[in-house]
């Protein structure tokens, strides 16, 4: 791993507690806009790369029948229901 990408990991990780739970990123506007542009189907699979806590992939969730978080930080993966 490159300083760059460490530094990404330990800026992340002393924060990731207070991704899952806040309204901003759990809430926020954009995620509902983003299920309004996509129209999730239930036949789709959602693949949430890295993208937090994973707020996109539960927004879909209710649309869809199966989804996948990859590459969650360590800290979040007790809190964040796949």
């Amino acid at each position: 791993m490159d300083d760059a990408n460490r530094l990404i990991q330990e800026q992340f990780g002393a924060h990731a507690n207070d991704y899952a739970p806040s309204a901003v990123h759990a809430q926020g506007p954009s995620l509902a806009r983003l299920v309004e542009l996509t129209q999730p189907q239930p036949d789709w699979l959602v693949l949430d790369v890295s993208t937090g806590a994973g707020h996109t992939a539960r927004t879909s969730s209710p649309a869809i029948s199966r989804h996948r978080c990859l590459m969650q930080h360590a800290s979040l993966r007790t809190n964040v229901a796949s």
